[in-house]
């Protein structure tokens, strides 16, 4: 589009309307595509007793710090508050064993409780839970198949049954590889993904093998798109790049005669 028409103008009032409507289009930026904004979830569950205290809590630094509190009421508990960044947090209810992770984020998200088994609770409302809850589910029939084999393979020694064991030894490998490696196999099949990046970050500030380097490579790669959308996610992706220059440090000085 040429501008000159408006920037050379000495028409104020064409001038002001024309800033005004640059304004409008950065207006249309949704708190998601900023990165920022205000969240409320809302976690609803059918025997939940009024006045019951609940808890979201984050982990910073191997230190469990309160993000934010609230009460039953109604059957239901509403967290509300200022979100500067996609946040993996827990919800924990007091009279009911376990939490349930939820990714915070700018707009509303909504929980279905599970009472009896805290984490399988659903998250919904918002791209970053939906294909959190999609990670979960993947990782979940990933992670049963990887037990099967293990089981059979396990009865195949107990009762010495030589050809079982053979056949399914390197099946059972592959579905340790699968397990092991399914993290960055999601991330890379998934890479327009907030919660990708989220993840990755959180991987790589925890205490990560120097063997998954090059997985990890990979994957801060397949993100680039992600990672320019907007000033959070460059940070975030600063970051992880701080990371893995000092494992690639590492792993050279530790190569070093």
């Amino acid at each position: 589009m040429n501008l000159s028409p408006f920037l050379k103008t000495n028409n104020l009032f064409a001038a002001a309307l024309f800033a005004v409507s640059l304004i409008g289009l950065q207006s249309c930026e949704t708190d998601m595509d900023r990165g920022f904004g205000t969240y409320t979830v809302t976690v609803q569950g059918d025997s939940l007793i009024d006045g019951v205290r609940s808890f979201m809590t984050i982990r910073k630094k191997g230190k469990e710090i309160l993000k934010d509190s609230s009460v039953v009421f109604k059957n239901q508990i509403v967290f509300k508050g200022q979100c500067d960044s996609l946040e993996l947090v827990a919800v924990e209810i007091e009279g009911i064993t376990g939490r349930f992770p939820v990714i915070l984020a700018p707009g509303t998200t909504q929980v279905a409780l599970n009472r009896d088994t805290i984490n399988l609770s659903s998250a919904t409302g918002n791209k970053p839970n939906e294909d959190f809850m999609g990670y979960r589910e993947e990782n979940k029939v990933v992670n049963q198949k990887m037990m099967a084999v293990s089981l059979a393979l396990r009865d195949a020694k107990r009762t010495n049954d030589k050809v079982a064991q053979d056949s399914l030894q390197p099946i059972y490998q592959e579905s340790i590889s699968s397990f092991r490696f399914f993290p960055y196999d999601f991330i890379e099949k998934n890479a327009d993904s907030d919660m990708c990046l989220l993840m990755l970050d959180e991987m790589v500030q925890a205490r990560l093998n120097p063997k998954f380097l090059d997985r990890v490579k990979s994957s801060y790669q397949a993100l680039a798109k992600t990672i320019q959308k907007n000033e959070i996610n460059r940070r975030r992706g600063a970051r992880i790049k701080a990371a893995i220059d000092l494992l690639e440090n590492t792993k050279t000085e530790a190569n070093t005669p």
